[in-house]
């Protein structure tokens, strides 16, 4: 699992690979002199812009303790176009190579995924049209499989390999977690606390794309 930042952590480490200047900038704090104050600011604005399901990227990254934190990979996943775009529109100096083969990298895996989703949808308009050519006898069998059976599992199975091949392993305990965050017990929905973990699980509901594993190379 990819180490989760602190806000500030993360905004060092794009200041170090882009080489941002933050000369005669302001700092975040009265007291300090970091320089980081007005790039701080742009990184927070884009993450309470960006939207996890219902909820901003900024309350989804909130702990139950401590500051709250992100990894790099997520907050790319969500910000990268707008951080992006705010550095090309604002920062006058910064490592042009770097910030390019960065957006060389997204290119390549939002390609990725925007190809993986085109073949499941595809795969589910051929399912849902009963157009697989399964090349088999219709009807039941001498082994009881009917064709419906026969579909459903090979439907599956192509699904997962489809997954397999463009992904890393896809995150089933942080699914299964989610769901029993929001998943009220049978008629406790009028009474039951909505805590801010329950809000944060039903926002990540809300997109495949928080629990895919990493784009494999």
């Amino acid at each position: 699992m990819e180490k989760k930042l602190k806000v500030r952590e993360l905004l060092v480490y794009y200041v170090d690979r882009y080489a941002l200047s933050t000369e005669n900038y302001s700092s975040i704090t009265d007291s300090g002199q970091d320089g980081l104050g007005t790039l701080n600011a742009a990184l927070i604005r884009i993450l309470k812009k960006s939207m996890v399901g219902e909820i901003s990227l900024w309350d989804a990254i909130q702990q139950k303790e401590g500051p709250r934190r992100i990894s790099i990979e997520d907050f790319e996943k969500y910000c990268f176009r707008d951080w992006v775009k705010y550095i090309e529109d604002n920062c006058s100096d910064y490592d042009a190579s770097a910030l390019q083969s960065d957006k060389d990298r997204y290119l390549e895996e939002m390609s990725w995924i925007q190809a993986a989703q085109d073949t499941v949808l595809s795969m589910n308009a051929a399912f849902e049209s009963g157009d697989y050519d399964y090349r088999v006898s219709k009807g039941t069998d001498d082994t009881g499989i009917n064709e419906e059976e026969l579909l459903r599992k090979g439907h599956d199975m192509m699904l997962e390999a489809i997954y397999d091949t463009f992904f890393e392993r896809f995150q089933w305990e942080k699914l299964k977690k989610d769901m029993e965050q929001v998943n009220l017990p049978s008629g406790s929905e009028y009474n039951a606390e909505i805590t801010p973990e329950m809000v944060k699980a039903a926002a990540r509901l809300g997109s495949y794309l928080n629990y895919i594993g990493k784009r494999k190379a």
